[in-house]
């Protein structure tokens, strides 16, 4: 299966979710209103208890599907749980293929969340694909079942069409869109050990609130309970779709026990190549990436941009800071030409960026690529990794807001890179030609190239020459520069531009490893 047409994370095949509390648990005490301090209280519960995942058993049509079929279930649209009077609609997604954790879903209405119990009658199975199979489910297994996730619709590109804008399904993974851009890069809800050689640990959000929006509202609310081996949380996301199509998120974590190893907003990507990096690899379109570069702003506003890489071997790279300002998975190349791909039209794939709120603290923005020899694999993994541990019984509170769009951020008063690309040396074969292309925020920002200084820097190696040139078609500045690795297997590259004592463009950063 290609996961360009169909994303199913490997965790949801490994990991299952725990049903409501049993008859012999004390939960919380029950509330006339629900709300996310509800949420919060059974998470603090949850985590006082050892986490119990459950493999539902799959029965009737939903038992031993292969793709085609499970893509073959459609969700009925008259049995969207939302009210009419909302621009909202939700697809509820059945069970089945890696899916085999029933999440429980709830709607609430007037402070009330009533459960939406599952049902095979809310789908239809495509005749052809479940000719020789039985769509009845017996009562028993029915019980036994549940939803696998859901779906988000809302117009965002033309109004008398319910556009898919978000969805959630499998562990704690979620996707979104905004208006004229097509899915792409996913979120998570935490990270735990991920890279880690031992095995990494995938939290999964076990149950969901819908909250039934307002007549005209252009936001929808979703709760989560999340639940791992490590520790529980409450998560709550306002989506408001759109031009930018922004989730307002906010999480309260209750660890079981010290935890060391974590990320916070995490985002998973695909990078393959592109012309920054494509030795060796034979193929007929220019790029392949769902997302070419990190963005990062620190917490002394330096604007910082390294483009992914598909290296030889597993890479981790940490960008240290104090209450970080941003950082996001960023797609720059927006034309049909930078990729040549009809099919799966990578110039549309949407920009996650990350804006903290509240102080964060010190710790790093982590960066995990993980070699890959086709595109249909994510490799790219991206998160905040507080120094601070959590600490056991101690709940932890983070708040940010997570902007999925077609151009990222906007980065006031510095010049844009738009384009990197590498390759052998014209003038010596021993050498690396690197070209970084800038975009003016001004017309006139780069008009006299004479007072404007280029500083390039190695950490094993040498910077051979480097020089500036106008690009008057385009308005772009380019700067190139010739590496010399001699016997370097890795290097860390950074390039400036500077104005006077002033910068005056995203400082630039490139790992480069031998083959």
């Amino acid at each position: 299966m290609k996961r360009r047409q169909f994303v199913i994370t490997g965790a949801a095949g490994l990991l299952a979710a725990p049903k409501l509390f049993a008859a012999d648990e004390a939960a919380p005490a029950a509330v006339a209103t629900h709300n996310f301090d509800a949420v919060r209280e059974i998470a603090r519960h949850q985590a006082t208890r050892v986490d119990n995942p459950i493999k539902m058993p799959l029965g009737g049509p939903f038992a031993n599907l292969n793709y085609d079929q499970y893509r073959g279930i459609r969700f009925r649209k008259e049995r969207n749980p939302l009210a009419d009077n909302s621009g909202f609609s939700i697809d509820l997604l059945p069970p089945g293929l890696l899916y085999e954790q029933p999440v429980d879903i709830y709607l609430v209405r007037d402070g009330i969340a009533e459960p939406v119990t599952f049902d095979p009658t809310a789908f239809d199975f495509q005749s052809n694909l479940f000719a020789d199979r039985s769509l009845d489910v017996p009562e028993e297994e029915r019980r036994k079942m549940g939803w696998s996730g859901f779906r988000i619709r809302y117009p965002i590109n033309t109004p008398d069409i319910s556009d898919e804008i978000a969805v959630f399904q499998g562990a704690s993974y979620f996707r979104a869109i905004a208006r004229d851009t097509l899915y792409g890069l996913s979120a998570r809800g935490l990270a735990i050990k991920t890279g880690n050689p031992k095995g990494e640990e995938f939290p999964r959000f076990t149950r969901f609130w819908i909250h039934q929006p307002p007549a005209g509202s252009r936001t929808i609310r979703v709760e989560a309970l999340l639940e791992s081996d490590s520790l529980t949380g409450a998560y709550s996301f306002d989506i408001t779709p759109g031009a930018e199509t922004v989730f307002v998120v906010n999480c309260s974590l209750f660890p079981r026990r010290v935890i060391e190893d974590y990320g916070i907003a995490p985002l998973t990507s695909m990078y393959y190549f592109s012309p920054a990096q494509r030795a060796q690899i034979n193929d007929y379109r220019e790029a392949v990436h769902d997302s070419e570069g990190i963005a990062m702003l620190t917490g002394r506003d330096v604007r910082l941009w390294r483009p992914l890489s598909n290296p030889p071997r597993l890479q981790f790279s940490a960008f240290q800071d104090n209450n970080p300002k941003g950082f996001g998975l960023i797609q720059r190349s927006r034309n049909f030409s930078d990729y040549e791909d009809g099919e799966a039209r990578y110039e549309d794939r949407p920009s996650a960026w990350v804006v903290p709120r509240g102080e964060w603290g010190k710790g790093n923005v982590s960066l995990i690529e993980i070699p890959v020899n086709d595109e249909f694999n994510d490799n790219i993994v991206s998160f905040w990794k507080p120094d601070a541990k959590l600490e056991a019984g101690v709940q932890k509170d983070f708040a940010y807001d997570l902007i999925w769009s077609a151009a990222g951020p906007s980065f006031s008063r510095r010049a844009r890179i738009v384009s990197t690309r590498s390759g052998r040396s014209v003038n010596d074969p021993d050498n690396i030609t690197f070209t970084i292309d800038f975009a003016p925020i001004t017309r006139q920002q780069f008009l006299d190239p004479d007072k404007i200084r280029l500083d390039v820097n190695a950490s094993q190696g040498e910077i051979i020459s480097s020089y500036l040139t106008s690009l008057p078609d385009s308005g772009l500045l380019r700067a190139s520069f010739d590496f010399r690795p001699g016997d370097a297997k890795l290097a860390e590259l950074q390039l400036v531009i500077h104005e006077s004592d002033k910068q005056i463009a995203e400082n630039w950063l490139y790992r480069w490893i031998a083959k």
